[in-house]
């Protein structure tokens, strides 16, 4: 399948983040779609995949707005009937037909963190739908330039980021698949 039957030029929006527990403040996100953002760039499941080991082992750490201020980490999260969620399950994106890794979360809040306002403002973006999502925060050593076929048969470059290592995710207003 090309890349153009799914998309039209310009991304989709992303679903919001989808928050399960507004007392213990769980949610679970999208990471990302193998599409061009909208810096034309993609990061595919497959580097998510090889990533995501890494990101968890330093800390599974969840920023605001890909700055320096942590506000929330991966988490598996435990479900009244006994069930846990996985920190990353992949799954089918219902618009796309596309894998994609879809991971689960704790926002920061209450006592045993602070108690810190800004949590709290973040929190309610986060349940108010003002922030839409999550974002893949890392560095890419090294760019390649592809193309694939958009909707109207044209071919189209985007970028594919090579030599990835992985630092947080950060919670977004605007994620860059907007």
């Amino acid at each position: 399948m090309r890349m153009g039957d799914i998309y039209p030029e310009h991304p989709v929006a992303l679903d919001m983040d989808e928050v399960l527990d507004k007392n213990k403040r769980y949610v679970r996100s999208w990471l990302t779609v193998p599409i061009p953002d909208k810096e034309n760039q993609v990061l595919t499941v497959e580097d998510v995949k090889r990533l995501m080991p890494f990101l968890i082992a330093r800390g599974g750490v969840i920023t605001d707005e890909h700055s320096y201020r942590p506000i929330g980490k991966l988490t598996e999260i435990p479900l009244e009937d006994g069930t846990i969620l996985p920190i990353v399950e992949y799954r089918t994106d219902p618009r796309t037909g596309l894998d994609a890794p879809y991971v689960s979360w704790l926002c920061y809040g209450g006592p045993e963190y602070g108690d810190y306002k800004s949590d709290d403002i973040i929190w309610n973006d986060i349940k108010s739908g003002k922030r839409r999502g999550v974002s893949f925060g890392g560095n890419g050593w090294k760019k390649v330039v592809d193309f694939y076929t958009n909707n109207k048969g044209d071919p189209e470059v985007f970028v594919k980021i090579a030599g990835l290592e992985a630092h947080s995710i950060a919670s977004c207003k605007i994620p860059m698949h907007p």
